[in-house]
């Protein structure tokens, strides 16, 4: 018992001054472990902190509260020397002096940059009609034609399309997705980059409804071709006009991003001088399996089962 004693009273004494180990230092400020986690707990970033170890846990602090910290410190610094900053934000100088900072940096987006931007994602913007084709190759018209008689009044027309395309169809690209050409445009582009057929399929089925199998085999090439209209995709176009408002939402969150990261990497040089992100895996390791993990003027209880992360109430 006295060897127990003493190892749960060394085991606590490591975690105490784990809580005193400065974590980060910002200029003249030094945050240690404990206070870290109460931070943490603030800003919501605790829970996931517990079960992390090693680059994990470094990424986390680095991440999410490194940056809040150096944003919180520039914004006390600009609340003093700029009055209307301090008067926006001056209640407050922590966690929301440094969101009003991280606003203050959205730069403007003018009309020009958004116009820029929908040319060059017009295809976003502007979608033709299209409609969804499934086809089968074959070398002679009279296979085609049984191909056809055999989906259009079969219950399992799917599945038996989709068996024959395997058996049957010349067209390699579709050979093993049941003749699938995707949605087809009246130009012969579809939704497969790489895939571009005959603008006649389209004219072949423009005029059949959802479902339906062209009456005759369509000639294409060489080759005689069983077709099924499969399904419809309406015309889509978004104007300028109506996308505006969120392409400038779209720019100014990437350019306020961009800004953010490079005040981040200014501050960062000019004020983090210490930084020991593994200081907090000492703070947070499982005791022992079988020796609680006390402190000073806790009362110590015989552990049961495996302790899980977060068990010592942190």
């Amino acid at each position: 018992m006295a060897l127990r004693a003493l190892c749960a009273a060394s085991l606590a004494a490591t975690v105490v001054q784990a809580d005193d180990a400065v974590l980060v230092k910002i200029g003249a400020r030094n945050i240690t472990v404990s206070q870290a986690r109460v931070d943490l707990n603030r800003l919501g970033l605790m829970p996931a902190l517990g079960a992390l170890t090693g680059d994990p846990l470094r990424q986390h602090i680095d991440e999410k509260y490194v940056p809040r910290l150096l944003l919180d410190t520039h914004a006390a610094d600009r609340a003093k020397h700029d009055p209307a900053f301090r008067l926006q934000v001056a209640p407050h100088v922590d966690a929301a002096l440094a969101q009003a900072l991280e606003q203050s940096l959205t730069p403007l987006v003018d009309d020009a940059e958004v116009a820029r931007f929908y040319d060059a994602n017009v295809a976003t913007y502007r979608r033709p009609l299209a409609i969804r084709i499934s086809r089968i190759l074959t070398a002679t018209r009279a296979k085609a034609e049984s191909i056809l008689k055999e989906v259009r009044d079969n219950p399992q027309a799917a599945a038996r399309f989709a068996a024959l395309a395997r058996e049957h169809s010349a067209d390699s690209a579709t050979h093993m997705r049941a003749g699938d050409l995707g949605f087809v445009q009246k130009d012969g582009h579809t939704d497969v980059p790489q895939l571009r057929v005959n603008p006649v399929l389209f004219q072949a089925v423009e005029s059949l409804r959802d479902g339906d199998l062209v009456e005759e085999p369509l000639v294409e090439g060489k080759y005689f071709a069983a077709v099924w209209r499969r399904g419809t995709r309406a015309e889509r176009i978004r104007t300028l006009e109506q996308e505006a408002e969120n392409i400038r939402g779209l720019l100014l969150r990437d350019k306020r991003h961009l800004a953010l990261n490079e005040l981040l990497g200014q501050l960062r040089s000019q004020h983090l001088t210490e930084y020991a992100p593994t200081t907090l895996e000492v703070a947070h390791f499982p005791p022992f399996e079988g020796l609680p993990l006390t402190r000073p003027g806790a009362t110590a209880h015989a552990a049961q089962g495996t302790p899980t992360p977060g068990s010592d109430g942190r």
